[in-house]
């Protein structure tokens, strides 16, 4: 059945379809409601608020939107600014939070950002019930509470960086599949909040690793880690590897733009020397100014004014990688080093030149150590600290035969 929503004062019949998590929506040309759907990602369609950020595509008199989630309102109406506390449950997040030994304890951080604060609480316990549905740990889990949220957009920061936190912290994104709760300061229940998993990674995981002890170590990097994560809530988490018999260059093309991120976000002035940059600087400099009274198109000198021969992709990984290499599992020798990262290089050049191809990668160990660094890299630019990162490494990479 079609419901009847207005945007930008047009009128549009619009389905959900829960099942298959997508949005259709009426199309008459011109009045096209992707541009504003691209723009406030937010749209309301009776009792559900859906969350979307791909274009859609066109099919039969339709735009066909993918969902990332949905919120449902089993009672009543929502009003953001009502919300007080959400809660994430699900059996994985009580075995991340379970703790074998000493009493229950409760980590409590608050966060004020510009229009938004709350409390975050991470309670972890020791008791663990086994039930139907595999164990259970009814005290522990994750509790936000709400300060202050005035829209949808802030809502969704919460929500993805708190998920997102739970993936990094568990090396595991398969932990964002769980149940998601919402109350309001009258302390009612509202509904629930769902996730797309038909776009997500999951379906390309064979075997989840998770550490139980790896939040011990990350603990006390909680505020860095949601400071990075709050302000981009769609951050790709594809370096979040899992244990495979072989990957393919779909996998590769995501974790590696992962690494290109994480290099993009990277102090250059720790990388180079700065009489190396500034003899780069004169050199452009000169060049442009030599070509100055020529004709050339604006696209080639911005070229030469953005040109940094130690910014290549294998310049990239050299630099990368380096930049983190001390605190990494892998024990490489300075050739096998080299070794490893022109295997990137050139897996690399293999899809750029075959875009339209298929081949599955079956060097695990390489892909894996890949994936590693890139999650190392990301702890680096939430500033945590060198040691820290040595205990997660230590205790919770396992190496591959």
């Amino acid at each position: 059945m079609f419901d009847n929503i207005t945007i930008e004062e047009v009128n549009h019949k619009v389905f959900f379809d829960k099942d298959k998590m997508k949005l259709y929506v009426s199309y008459d040309y011109p009045y096209d409601p992707s541009e504003y759907i691209k723009r406030e990602k937010f749209i309301k369609i009776n009792r559900y608020l859906l969350y979307i950020t791909k274009p859609g595509e066109y099919s039969e008199g339709n735009k066909v939107f993918r969902v990332n989630y949905y919120i449902g309102f089993d009672y009543g109406d929502f009003n953001v600014e009502d919300l007080k506390e959400i809660t994430f449950q699900s059996n994985k997040i009580s075995e991340l939070f379970y703790r074998e030994k000493g009493k229950s304890e409760q980590f409590s951080f608050s966060f004020k950002f510009d229009s938004c604060e709350f409390d975050l609480k991470l309670i972890a316990s020791n008791k663990l019930k086994d039930t139907y549905y595999g164990h259970l740990n009814y005290e522990s889990g994750v509790k936000v509470i709400i300060k202050k949220c005035s829209s949808y957009c802030e809502l969704n920061k919460i929500i993805n960086s708190i998920l997102n936190l739970l993936s990094i912290i568990a090396v595991d994104i398969d932990i964002k599949n769980c149940k998601i709760s919402i109350t309001n300061k009258k302390s009612s229940y509202i509904g629930n909040v769902m996730f797309n998993y038909f776009e997500s990674k999951e379906k390309y995981i064979k075997n989840y690793n998770f550490s139980l002890g790896n939040f011990w170590h990350l603990k006390d990097s909680v505020p860095k880690i949601i400071n990075i994560l709050y302000p981009t809530p769609d951050i790709n988490l594809y370096f979040l590897f899992s244990y495979q018999s072989e990957y393919d260059n779909y996998d590769f093309f995501n974790m590696y733009s992962c690494f290109e991120y994480e290099y993009s976000k990277i102090d250059k002035n720790k990388l180079y020397e700065n009489d190396i940059l500034e003899k780069i600087e004169q050199q452009k400099s000169s060049a442009l100014e030599i070509l100055k009274d020529k004709t050339f198109p604006i696209q080639f000198l911005n070229y030469i004014k953005n040109y940094n021969p130690l910014e290549g992709h294998r310049q990239k990984l050299n630099n990368g990688l380096g930049y983190i290499r001390e605190i990494t599992y892998c024990d490489y020798t300075d050739k096998e080093f080299q070794e490893f990262q022109e295997k990137i290089y050139k897996l690399r050049i293999n899809i750029v030149h075959n875009p339209n191809g298929t081949f599955i990668i079956d060097d695990t160990w390489l892909i894996m150590s890949f994936s590693q660094m890139i999650y190392i890299l990301f702890l680096k630019r939430a500033l945590i600290d060198d040691n820290t990162i040595k205990d997660v490494v230590k205790n919770f990479f396992v190496p591959v035969a």
